[in-house]
């Protein structure tokens, strides 16, 4: 067995996990299955990541040195360069295993060898002696009498070094604002990555890194509004009420001093100091990135509006009443929005026919607001109910929260863009993917159900690529013994999550668009109960035989948390707002993927991208297709359209494994 590699003719589970446990005792975290790098806990022991050994693992052979992440880095990068095809690093493991900072190191070591490209600057009396250098530029220039380099260039290429500097730190930057949008503490991480992200290096012709693309999706959009016992909500909230409690600014943003905020879920690692810290570092990234001061405030004052939000409580009976006007007051100032059109959008709801009629018929009731009415009917309106109510309440926090997720992650984008200089030529790219890992906790939910379906949905491609379609290149080559090669193979467990018509997703979708409820949609999973896959434990209980183990699912709740909708009243009423982004993050049509669609805020603020729209980096498959306030959308329809993009990435580049 060569150092660092497990190479094996017969490959036994247990002789692998002691030759790993051999490797960790002497402190060795990384191990090349064949072409897989297995990271052990990388959280938990300390490793050199220094430029030094940046240095090493730069545009070297993989034998060269002993198995690291920038390793996996330097690959996709040589790949790249050497193929022009996209590369794609897919970080992937359980939560708390380490992906996310394995994630961040493989962007950092990207960062790195695409600031190597340096402008030689030499005379012409060592132009002979000098060799070719990949991706090295050499400017010859005319022998003076001392053999120095004329001042002019040797600025320029001191421009470029600082260029690239500045480069890496806007990216790395990036990646401080992904994790405050999208982590979370959780029971098995105190910083779990509670999305997708799939962020793209830009490299030139030359092999420059010369921008950044992301793409966030499958963000956990109910942690905002039911957050478990014992966890945390998005970093994001916790920073910016700390960070403004500490600075002295919550009274710009309508906001108290004492933390009685529901959404201010208390969790162990909780620490305003550290939250405070961590808003500055965030506020110098997104300056460092370009986001304006006024962009910021905007972003703070939507946020501020959501902690508002969740103060609110309802009234029971016929007639749902606000119990306290203070907090929809506050959310809707910050909203720039009128409060009674707000607190009426809450309480109320309006249907009406194609011949105008209004069901239901309401026995009293308001007008329907003036901005909301046609120019044909004349609708009435009827009350909803306190469930209702509070359940339009997390759907508006939810879809606000969500739109600002989507319209920071586009403004990245704008401004992450290649600038003019590298539009010529082909546009290439190493993906990094990182997302949340499988999970099986005391109370599983439909977040931990959808979770454990992406892992499942990733552990299929990853057999694809590592084994099925490696035995098809052996036959086609004329190898024998492919037949008798067996390996485990999760198909029936998407086929048992994804099938049309009979896949448990699609249940859920039936029970939703149906009216169904908890009991529907446990008899139709009883039907599907076969006791190897699925086995009922008890009502409204159920255990699914995943690839890495049985997983126990609690569907009470789970057909009204899979709605995604917010009432039309709501929309329109956010649509009439008198600050524009919050007006343009409703006035959009949707992706089917529940998201904004490319360039939706950009192009409406091309000042803020500070860049021509029209060529900006393409970052989804399909343009807005979903009215915000006539399509039913759902938690689970969302999910199945982003598995359908990530794979659509993923099968358009070269992947490279870190388990």
């Amino acid at each position: 067995m060569i150092r660092g590699h497990l190479m094996v003719v017969v490959v036994v589970a247990q002789v692998v996990v002691e030759a790993l446990e051999e490797r960790w005792q002497r402190g060795e975290l990384y191990t090349w299955l064949a072409d897989v790098l297995i990271a052990l806990n990388t959280n938990t022991l300390k490793h050199t990541y220094d430029d030094q050994t940046h240095q090493q693992y730069s545009r070297r052979a993989r034998s060269d040195n002993a198995p690291h992440i920038f390793a996996v880095a330097d690959k996709a990068h040589q790949d790249l360069m050497h193929y022009r095809e996209n590369q794609t690093v897919v970080v992937t493991g359980e939560s708390g295993s380490g992906k996310s900072f394995s994630f961040v190191k493989v962007v950092e070591h990207l960062c790195f060898i695409g600031a190597q490209h340096q402008t030689i600057i030499v005379t012409s009396n060592t132009k002979q002696s000098l060799c070719y250098q990949q991706h090295q530029t050499i400017i010859v220039l005319p022998a003076t009498p001392n053999n120095h380099c004329v001042t002019s260039n040797t600025k320029q290429s001191l421009c470029y070094q600082q260029h690239q500097t500045l480069l890496s730190k806007k990216i790395l930057g990036v990646l401080t604002v992904l994790d405050a949008l999208g982590n979370a503490a959780t029971e098995l991480n105190a910083s779990a990555t509670r999305h997708v992200r799939h962020v793209d290096v830009l490299f030139s012709a030359t092999g420059r890194a010369c921008g950044l693309s992301v793409a966030l999706t499958c963000l956990d959009k109910l942690r905002l509004t039911n957050v478990p016992s014992g966890e945390g909500n998005f970093h994001l909230l916790y920073y910016v009420y700390d960070g403004l409690s500490q600075t002295c600014r919550l009274p710009l943003y309508g906001l108290s001093v004492g933390r009685r905020y529901a959404l201010l879920a208390p969790y162990d690692h909780d620490n305003e100091v550290h939250n405070a810290n961590k808003l500055a570092q965030m506020e110098e990234a997104l300056t460092l990135i370009g986001f304006s001061n006024d962009e910021v405030k905007t972003a703070y004052h939507i946020l501020a509006a959501i902690l508002h939000l969740g103060n609110m409580t309802f009234s029971d009976g016929p007639a749902t009443r606000l119990l306290d006007q203070v907090p929809v007051k506050e959310a809707a100032r910050q909203l720039g929005v009128d409060d009674r059109k707000l607190s009426w959008a809450l309480c109320h709801c309006c249907k009406v026919s194609s011949t105008g009629d209004v069901f239901p018929s309401p026995m009293s009731g308001e007008l329907f607001p003036a901005q909301c009415q046609s120019e044909t009917t004349s609708p009435l309106s009827s009350y909803l109910p306190g469930k209702q109510a509070s359940a339009a309440r997390d759907a508006l926090v939810q879809a606000l929260y969500s739109r600002l997720v989507d319209t920071v992650v586009e403004l990245v984008n704008a401004k992450m863009a290649p600038k003019a200089a590298y539009k010529k030529g082909p546009r290439l790219a190493v993906g990094v993917l990182d997302m949340a890992g499988f999970e099986a906790t005391d109370h599983n939910g439909l977040e931990q159900l959808m979770v454990n379906v992406l892992n499942e949905q990733l552990q299929y491609y990853y057999n694809q690529v590592m084994f099925t379609w490696e035995m098809t290149d052996y036959e086609s080559e004329g190898v024998s013994g492919t037949q008798s090669f067996s390996f485990p193979d999760n198909h029936h467990l998407l086929e048992l999550f994804l099938a049309k018509r009979t896949g448990l997703l699609e249940l859920l979708e039936e029970c939703a668009k149906n009216g169904g409820d908890d009991s529907t949609l446990d008899g139709k999973l009883s039907s599907r109960e076969d006791g190897r896959l699925v086995t009922r434990m008890a009502p409204n209980t159920f255990a699914v035989a995943h690839y890495v183990g049985r997983v126990k699912y609690d569907i009470t709740n789970m057909v009204e948390r899979n709605k995604d909708h917010i009432t039309t009243e709501l929309v329109h009423t956010l649509r009439g707002s008198s600050l524009p982004l919050v007006s343009a993050m409703f006035s959009s049509q949707l992706t089917r993927t529940g998201q904004l669609p490319p360039h939706a805020i950009s192009s409406r603020f091309p000042r803020a991208a500070n860049l021509d729209v029209k060529n900006l980096p393409k970052v989804g498959m399909s343009a807005g297709k979903l009215s915000q306030s006539r399509h039913l959308q759902t938690q689970g329809l969302a999910f199945r359209y982003s598995l359908i993009t990530l794979l659509y990435r993923l099968t358009h580049s070269t992947s490279h494994f870190v388990r």
